[in-house]
């Protein structure tokens, strides 16, 4: 059998979403972290959430519903602020692409999208006005960004 890299893994465990075009690669994650680093303060390599006034914070499990847990976390946040429309999930490790979906089809996705543990972030792009994440340790965390492009839901 070939080596199969974890990314490769990601991608063939969400095969159905991306044939049904529920889900999208759209390519590397690069652009995505440039845009989060413009918008988000990123003093090393990871956003600062705790330094972002009004931020929130959940989890610090890593458990095996961890994914499911996070998901419940933003769909809540999701549902109160009224957020809506198209978002990508990227990650800083084993998984360096970019996947576009509805929130609602990313969110569902979660359990095989960071199925590896990483940090991976959910946010709108190209102007992510708000960022969600998924900690390598379980911890989750959303802010709206703090800067000019900061939209109000």
């Amino acid at each position: 059998m070939p080596f199969q890299s974890i990314e490769d893994e990601v991608l063939a465990s969400l095969q159905d979403y991306l044939e049904s075009g529920r889900l999208a690669v759209m390519g590397k994650a690069d652009p995505v972290f440039e845009a989060l680093g413009a918008a988000f303060p990123v003093p090393i390599n990871r956003i600062a959430f705790w330094d972002i006034p009004g931020h929130m914070k959940g989890g610090g499990d890593r458990g095996p519903d961890v994914q499911q847990a996070f998901a419940a976390f933003v769909r809540g946040i999701v549902q109160r602020d009224g957020l809506g429309g198209e978002i990508v999930a990227i990650g800083d490790n084993f998984v360096n692409v970019a996947i576009r979906g509805n929130i609602e089809d990313v969110l569902e996705a979660m359990p095989m999208i960071a199925a590896f543990p990483q940090h991976t972030y959910l946010c709108p792009f190209p102007n992510p006005s708000w960022c969600a994440s998924l900690t390598f340790e379980g911890d989750f965390y959303f802010a709206y960004a703090p800067t000019e492009i900061r939209t109000v839901p």
